[in-house]
């Protein structure tokens, strides 16, 4: 599968799940980052996954 659209489509699919408190330390953080939002959230969720740790948030 094509790495880009697997990174998109997890994103995507874990964004919608997240509690909207979630979303909005996620762009509070992202202000700090250079990536901004779509590169911090991406890089911070596609991280989670690898690692399970978005079991926490709520979403499996």
């Amino acid at each position: 599968m094509n790495k880009k659209y697997r990174i998109s489509k997890t994103t995507a699919l874990v964004t919608v799940r997240l509690p909207l408190a979630v979303n909005e330390i996620l762009e509070r953080r992202a202000k700090n980052h250079k990536g901004g939002v779509s590169g911090y959230a991406r890089d911070r969720l596609t991280y989670d996954l690898t690692r399970k740790h978005h079991k926490r948030n709520g979403s499996k």
